[in-house]
Parts: structure tokens; sequence; C-alpha cells
């Protein structure tokens, strides 16, 4: 919590579970705490979307929202790879079923342009003997399109393609009801950040927990 010279203005991040969650919004209810920015790791997850109306403007962060436009060769969007899925396997996916599918399509594309650069390549000689060497081409790709947005490999290895999903419980137009809203990558939200809540409330040190 913020504890500067507005203390009364708190600002609360937390890394926490589902139990933890819970624990403390009643303690800060109890309290009289409502925080002008709450940053909860469990405001994308189930237990969000069973307290949505306990968590008005939270926000939190995810590798995928439903409103990425995202696409490839084979799908418009995200959406349409779980839409599919459950087709097929009867029941709706999360963001892992599309990275589970972005993955290897990636690889396939970098592993088929690795080899395009010769005319007569000799394929198994390559992933016998020079397979450290393809790998380290991988490494080095930059800004590759994907279903889950662009992919590029910083110098850890770590996808820093795009930013992260950012979002946010807010009310949708006229919509009463609150919604997960999208608040990044920017060329993707279809929301503004809201902050301060407008729902917030002073919170005097010590009652945050």
């Amino acid at each position: 919590a913020d504890e500067g010279p507005n203390t009364n203005n708190a600002a609360v991040i937390a890394c926490v579970q589902s139990g933890d969650s819970d624990v403390m919004l009643a303690r800060m209810r109890l309290n009289g705490c409502r925080p002008t920015l709450a940053w909860f790791t469990t405001a994308t997850w189930g237990w969000a979307t069973r307290n949505s109306d306990r968590i008005p403007f939270f926000l939190g962060g995810g590798q995928w929202h439903e409103n990425f436009a995202y696409s490839d060769k084979y799908f418009e969007n995200g959406t349409a790879v779980l839409e599919y899925g459950k087709e097929k396997f009867g029941y709706m996916g999360s963001y892992d079923h599309i990275v589970s599918y972005a993955m290897p399509m990636l690889i396939v594309e970098l592993i088929t342009s690795y080899f395009e650069v010769v005319d007569s390549p000799n394929i198994t000689d390559a992933l016998v003997n020079r397979y450290h060497e393809i790998r380290r081409s991988l490494m080095k790709i930059d800004n590759v399109d994907t279903i889950f947005g662009p992919v590029s490999f910083n110098e850890y290895q770590r996808n820093d393609g795009r930013a992260a999903a950012g979002m946010q419980w807010v009310q949708k137009g006229n919509a009463t009801a609150f919604q997960l809203g999208c608040i990044s990558p920017l060329d993707q939200a279809d929301v503004p950040i809201v902050i301060p809540s407008p729902s917030s409330l002073p919170c005097p040190p010590g009652s945050h927990l």
C-alpha cells in the first residue's frame, strides 16, 4: 500500500491465490478500505468471475484476452481457436489452448524458413548434426506474427514481442454489470483504464489488512 503523503489514497498490489484474496477483501471491507487502485493476481482468474460484483475496477494481468485480434492463416483470432477446440473436443479451452496451438505453428514456420535459403537442403543432416545452429537461429526471431500476437525473444530468451494482457473490471457502454475489459496492449484494448477507482473510499493507515 502507498504510505506516502496522501496515505488515505491507497494502492494495493497483491500477488495472491484465491483464498488469500478472499481474506484480504473481507478484511479491507471490514475496515472500510476501498483503494484507489487494486491490482490482484486473481483479478483475471475464475475467482474474479465469481466475485465480479465485489471487485469493481480491480486490475489484473494475463497472457491473453478475448478482445485480441491477432490472426494467422487458419484462424481469424484466438477465440476462433477456442471455438474450434470446443467443436472437436467438447469443451471450451483457456489461453493455454491458444498458446499450445501458436507455439508449434511458430516452430513450423521458422524451421521452414530456415531450410528455404537453399534449393536442396539436407534436412536429415541439419537436424542430426546442426541442431544447435537451428536452435540459435530460432532465438534470433524478431516480431513474428502469431495467433498469440507478435513473438520476439530478448537476450534472456523471453518473449517480449508484445505487452502482457492488462485487464480491468469495468462497466462497458451502458451495461450495469462489471465485465473484464482489455486495457493493454493499447492496439488491442477495448476500454480505457480507470484510475482512481470511482468506488474508492479513504484507506487510513492500518485499514488495508
